[in-house]
């Protein structure tokens, strides 16, 4: 099953809010049994401030 269903996928952030088209979303499947899970989110790219 991992080779049609990936661990990890970039999804773009735009003024704080996940960029998603009207019919995407993101969907957690449960594959192998209940176990303790982590949680990594790395954020990369440009930064702006308004001062």
């Amino acid at each position: 099953m991992a080779m049609l269903i990936s661990s990890s996928e970039p999804i773009p952030v735009i003024e704080g809010a996940l960029a998603m088209g009207e019919w995407q979303s993101l969907i957690f499947a449960e594959l192998d049994g209940p176990r303790a899970r982590t949680l990594n989110v790395r954020l990369i790219g440009n930064t702006s401030s308004s001062h």
